[in-house]
């Protein structure tokens, strides 16, 4: 007893999903990838750090096609947040974790640790789909009649990322406390309006019940501040989550990871002067298990299984499939997401992932419902180890395919000023590619260069879009 009464002590927590550690240049570590809101692919994702020293806190960075939020990257959520609908703005949370091998023993049982980072990036579209929004329109403008066609815009975005863990003992290789902290802050050069600070505080106990088995709770408080001018008129929001996590070791070959978490979001209640109820950034809840499992097929191969279920209550009304609102109807939205993938080591110098993904949304009104298939490649060699020590690339590819089940297909008239339905439902093919080159720099520093290719084409004249991303991005961990 006097153990449960330790954790339930020190309870609470910070999005996990967005507070990460480097482990130091190895081919294993997650990509550097600037985020991508609201996207449809996972361009980016973390190479999971299967093989090295296993720690408490992976990385996890958004995914493209709803990337919103930045689900970041816990052991216990396969990551966060979402996009042109704010529902399926939370994919990046749900791919696939750093799991933890705690068959393993670890040199230490608390760690302490972070990084600090700037990322310097060029965009040529920074309004692609604005995060947790209505419709995936991207333009300056706040009616049709002003700019129907989407508007690329381009800028350059300076950004900052604090990242810090600190563990202490509660009962000496048995139960130990976390305090977790994370800070991003984005500066944009010309469109000042879309400068942003996010911030995550979050407490945790993790107990070993057995040699095998680690169990978490955790909680905490996140936050974001935008301009009152941001894209859409994007408001403030404050978010408290609790949740729990078990992982455990099955044998000599497998892994087993599962957990619930439960998520409050409150936006800021006025935006731009126009009550809560005028726009579609209302307050909701949600409810979010996961189930995860790898096995090691032989040294050089793993089976990577994962299966997502996400179910979110909002407190605005549904919307049918032209975007119009049902009245007396709320939203609400399950979402499956099972996967399955392989890892491949084929040396010490190669690292393979290959995994099939899918989707499905079921919600109140027509406007929601999809359908996604996606299948995504990642690739990471040490380029020479022996003549240029702690030189990595990494690519990543990934195509992914939404049907909607009922939205709207429209055809834009610019010149008349009207959007006109088509015969058939929205459909969208997405293509994401992404290339890196990292070097560490002495023990502590890390640099790199990057780019990201992003390609929508839809069915809806104003759901396409293009976006290159180059960036350069130097880390220092401590």
């Amino acid at each position: 007893m006097r153990r449960f009464a330790y954790q339930i002590v020190v309870l609470i927590v910070l999005a996990r999903g967005n507070g990460s550690f480097s482990q130091g240049m190895n081919i294993d570590a997650p990509f550097h990838l600037a985020e991508a809101e609201n996207t449809s692919a996972v361009s980016g994702q973390p190479i999971p750090a299967t093989g090295s020293e296993p720690i408490e806190v992976p990385e996890t960075p958004p995914g493209l096609f709803e990337m919103e939020e930045d689900f970041s990257n816990l052991p216990r959520v396969l990551d966060s947040e979402g996009h042109p609908l704010e529902d399926v703005t939370e994919t990046d949370r749900f791919e696939y974790s750093d799991r933890e091998d705690t068959s393993r023993q670890r040199k230490s049982w608390t760690r302490s640790g972070g990084y600090l980072e700037y990322r310097g990036t060029y965009s040529t579209n920074i309004d692609l789909s604005a995060p947790e929004i209505d419709f995936d329109l991207r333009r300056n403008y706040l009616n049709n009649l002003d700019a129907i066609r989407e508007t690329e815009v381009n800028d350059w975005i300076n950004g900052l990322v604090l990242d810090y863990q600190h563990e202490i003992s509660l009962i000496p290789d048995t139960m130990k406390a976390a305090l977790r902290y994370r800070l991003e802050h984005d500066n944009f050069a010309d469109e000042n309006r879309e400068e942003r600070t996010h911030q995550t505080l979050e407490l945790a106990t993790i107990q070993k019940l057995t040699d095998t088995i680690e169990w978490e709770i955790y909680g905490g408080y996140e936050f974001e501040n935008r301009s009152s001018q941001a894209q859409y008129l994007t408001p403030d929001y404050g978010m408290w989550y609790i949740g729990s996590e078990a992982r455990a070791s099955i044998g000599e070959k497998g892994r087993l990871e599962m957990g619930y978490e439960y998520s409050d979001r409150d936006y800021d209640f006025y935006l731009g002067g126009l009550p809560a109820s005028e726009t579609p950034w209302e307050d909701w809840e949600e409810h979010r298990t996961w189930l995860g499992y790898d096995y090691d097929l032989c040294e050089q191969v793993t089976l990577n299984l994962d299966l997502n279920f996400m179910k979110r209550d909002h407190e605005s009304t549904a919307l049918d499939a032209v975007g119009a609102r049902i009245d007396g109807t709320y939203r609400q939205h399950d979402i499956w997401e099972p996967r399955v993938g392989f890892t491949f080591k084929p040396t010490e110098r190669d690292y393979l992932r290959v995994y099939y993904k899918n989707r499905s949304l079921t919600s109140t009104g027509d406007y929601y419902d999809y359908d996604q298939n996606s299948v995504v490649v990642q690739y990471a060699r040490k380029i020479n180890p022996n003549i240029c020590q702690g030189l990595v690339f990494r690519t990543e590819f990934e195509y992914a395919r939404r049907e909607y089940d009922h939205q709207a297909a429209l055809d834009d008239n610019p010149g008349a000023g009207l959007r006109r339905r088509k015969d058939k439902a929205r459909e969208d093919d997405r293509i994401s590619l992404y290339f890196a080159l990292e070097k560490e720099v002495g023990k502590d520093w890390l640099t790199g260069v990057e780019y990201t290719y992003l390609d929508n084409d839809s069915s809806d004249d104003s759901s396409r879009y293009r976006e290159d991303r180059y960036g350069i991005y130097v880390r220092r961990e401590f």
